[in-house]
């Protein structure tokens, strides 16, 4: 199968020459590929609320979002973006369902007065809120939401302010009144955005007005809050015991198998299936190392005996990145500044390039990718902060701007460091910095502007090059008047940093795998399907072809993970399974592998190139809904076992060692000691009491002071607990504080907890992938 399957995959790749185009996810050919694929345009891609999803409608909605992407970024998104807003404008269009019966059942609208008034901050509107382009998770710091922050806001505060709203106001209006073809599609994405966030506003509203904490639930909260327990306990470990000595054998499997099959904790919640997964990682040989190590030899040997870095640069670097200026600057790996575009060296460089020499060269080093070799050519401060007030006199003439320069002679006379904020409210003409008195700051990704400078960041905000240069030598403190071509600038020198970051000239060497290392990992890859399919496809059971598809990636000395793809939510995105395949292509033949017809033990039929791998897999399971199969649970089921027949036998030796947790210490002769610790009900200082829910439950389920509990099972062994003492600590005489403070925290959450509920309610199924690669069968 794999000898016919290399066939097929260089044949592939001859028909690609030949430029009959393969269809894999092209999105701008959805029409062309359904009606190619069913002779007629079909109208479902997914379900909501049981309702077929319109797959024209859908595709309207994603097209809208290409252009919303592009209007708003300059650019046209790259491949794994396209997937991302391909899955994001998925989620808009089924909420915008689901949300639409909300609001039509409570005759929620945005008229358009109400509109106008949202755009104009007027009629109770402080300005209009951020757009959120990701949604994010409240309760998971992984999960961020991304958001396009409001023309209302102070970019450096973040807050809505009399002088944002009303910048805020007039970039609306001067929105509104572009009268171009992009200004005008610019501002119905942005009316369109608005309005769908105002309906969807009312509607959260509404749902956080019936936020309400009872009685009960509050007296709970002060209990459990104020209850602190210091306990002892002895723990007997599960790991104390051999698992040889509680081996299961199969009668004991299946027998557990039939009396837990329907337990709750081994429902398949979502039909799914399992796709094992063997990466052959292609890395560089040590032929190839030698050969590489070889022409760095030579580049440095040549570059070290010229002085014309650029174009011997350009020549031999497989990076376009070259500066004669202060955007030469490198800093260390994980410094703020590596996010802003420079370049980087590895911080354990960061003494060989402090102690540098001029025109020395450094390296070969790792860093972004490359391997690079850096000549160092100046050295810049590490951080300045500096102000200024600036008075431009660009575009004028010597008359007109002679008044410009008499009023910057007066102001560098008579400013002060007390009087230096207020000059420039008055007299300055460099708005960015303006309203952060003069203070000149940088943009940072998903961070507030940083006012710690390196002077290549005055270069990139626009400053000429003898700002910058003074900046790096000026006396710190002095007010000083400065021209440039673009105007006159009044500056300070606040603060500057002794230590320095390198000026590098560096050439980026790409170090890859040859051709020869690509075709020798490619027959590895080859003979090892071809041995462990053949192998497989004898075994008689599915239980079998696991256990032998298992031993011979382990006598591999590789692994297989394994990927679990739920029937109705294929995504493509990093909300996904899938989202951890570097090409579009290696994702569409493993969910083609899972839904192609094979059974389980099925492979591809030859092994895929995913980036700098080759990918062999295996479909492990086809898990329906409901009770699960013995061999999905067999493993899981087998570690539950063996940790009853462990909790048995360590119960029996705690009961043995004594009844309490102090007479075990005292009968041990003090040889088996006990853990203190402070348990609160809701989580504190108990270490791994914490992760123990019943031992939680058992020490605050009644237990009275000097009391223990008999033998526990928890999640890591066996426990004994004694309540040594109770202690509550004083709460005020009524709880208003703590119930707004509960209402609150509730209040934060409602919007994710409502979407997350009415997606589950109206059990949204996602089918596009199956239907892009032509899999699905309406009887599934």
């Amino acid at each position: 199968m794999a000898i016919i399957g290399k066939i097929r995959s260089k044949s592939g790749w001859i028909v690609a020459v030949l430029g009959l185009a393969l269809l894999t996810f092209t999105f701008d050919l959805w029409k062309d590929v359904f009606l190619s694929w069913f002779g007629k345009t079909p109208t479902s891609i997914g379900t909501v609320y049981g309702e077929d999803v319109d797959a024209m409608k859908f595709d309207a909605l994603r097209r809208y979002q290409d252009e919303r992407f592009q209007l708003l970024t300059g650019r046209a998104p790259q491949e794994k973006e396209v997937e991302f807003w391909y899955d994001e404008a998925w989620r808009r269009f089924t909420d915008s369902i689901v949300l639409s019966k909300e609001f039509e059942a409570l005759g929620i609208q945005v008229s358009e007065n109400e509109l106008n008034a949202y755009f104009n901050a007027t009629n109770g509107f402080k300005g209009l809120p951020d757009l959120v382009t990701l949604e994010g998770n409240p309760q998971n710091s992984g999960q961020p939401q991304q958001i396009i922050p409001s023309v209302f806001k102070d970019n450096s505060t973040g807050t809505y302010t009399a002088q944002s709203i009303a910048q805020g106001k007039e970039v609306i209006k001067k929105l509104k009144a572009d009268k171009t073809a992009n200004g005008q599609k610019l501002w119905a994405i942005f009316e369109n955005e608005y309005k769908q966030l105002r309906a969807r506003e009312k509607y959260m509203q509404l749902l956080t007005q019936g936020i309400y904490t009872t009685k009960i639930e509050l007296e709970d909260r002060v209990e459990s809050k104020s209850t602190t327990k210091n306990v002892s306990y002895i723990i007997k470990r599960f790991n104390e015991i051999p698992d040889e000595q509680v081996k299961a054998n199969d009668s004991e499997l299946k027998a557990y198998f039939e009396e837990h099959k329907s337990d709750a904790k081994y429902k398949v919640e979502k039909a799914n299936r399992e796709v094992r997964v063997v990466s052959l990682n292609i890395v560089p040989s040590g032929k190839d190392s030698a050969v590489f190590n070889g022409e760095i030899a030579k580049i440095r040997s040549a570059w070290s005996k010229i002085k014309a870095d650029s174009a011997f640069v350009i020549r031999n670097s497989d990076r376009a990145f070259y500066f004669n200026d202060k955007r030469a600057t490198a800093v260390p790996e994980g410094n703020e500044k590596a996010q802003m575009g420079y370049q980087t060296f590895p911080a354990d460089y960061e003494l060989i390039f402090k102690t540098a020499k001029l025109d020395s060269i450094v390296g070969p080093y790792l860093s972004q990718g490359f391997m690079n070799i850096s000549k160092v050519v100046g050295f810049t401060p590490s951080r300045i902060k500096a102000r200024h007030i600036f008075i431009s006199t660009a575009g004028l003439d010597a008359k007109a701007s002679a008044p410009k320069k008499a009023l910057a002679d007066s102001l560098s006379k008579i400013a002060t460091p007390a009087n230096f904020a207020q000059l420039v409210t008055k007299h300055s003409d460099d708005q960015r910095s303006k309203a952060d008195s003069g203070l000149i700051k940088v943009p940072m990704n998903n961070k507030a502007p940083s006012e710690n400078l390196i002077s290549g960041d005055l270069i990139v905000l626009g400053y000429d090059k003898i700002l910058a240069d003074y900046c790096e030598t000026g006396k710190v403190g002095e007010i000083k008047k400065i021209e440039t071509p673009a105007g006159i600038h009044i500056i300070q020198i606040t603060e500057r940093d002794e230590n320095k970051f390198p000026l590098l000239v560096t050439i980026s060497k790409t170090f890859e795998p040859s051709k020869e290392t690509y075709q020798n990992k490619e027959d590895e890859a080859y003979n090892l399907l071809t041995k462990i399919s053949d192998a497989v496809n004898k075994e008689p059971s599915n239980e079998k072809k696991i256990e032998k598809f298992n031993q011979l990636v382990q006598d591999a000395k590789n692994y297989a993970q394994p990927i679990s793809i739920e029937d109705d939510n294929i995504s493509y995105t990093k909300n996904s399974n899938l989202y951890s395949f570097q090409e579009t292509n290696t994702t569409n033949s493993i969910i083609e592998l899972a839904y192609g017809g094979g059974g389980i033990g099925s492979f591809n039929e030859y092994p895929i190139l995913d980036g700098e791998r080759y990918i062999i897999a295996m479909l492990s399971a086809i898990k329906p809904s409901g009770e699960p199969s013995f061999s999905d649970v067999k493993q899981a089921m087998e570690q539950e076992l063996m940790k009853e027949k462990k909790a048995k036998l360590l119960k029996a030796q705690l009961a043995q060692a004594g009844k309490s947790v102090s007479d075990i210490v005292a009968k041990s002769g003090n040889t088996v000691q006990a853990t203190v610790a402070d348990v609160s009900f809701i989580g504190g200082s108990g270490g791994e009491l914490e992760s123990e829910p019943e031992v939680i439950g058992a020490i605050f389920g009644g237990l009275k002071d000097g009391a223990s509990t008999l033998p526990i099972v928890g999640n890591n062994g066996v426990y004994i607990i004694q309540v040594n003492k109770t202690s509550k600590n004083p709460v005020a005489a009524n709880y208003k504080t703590e119930k707004e403070n509960l209402i609150k925290e509730n209040q934060v959450a409602v919007d994710y907890r409502a979407i997350q509920g009415l997606r589950k309610l109206a059990d949204i199924k996602d089918r596009r992938a199956l239907v892009n690669l032509n899999l699905y069968k309406k009887e599934d």
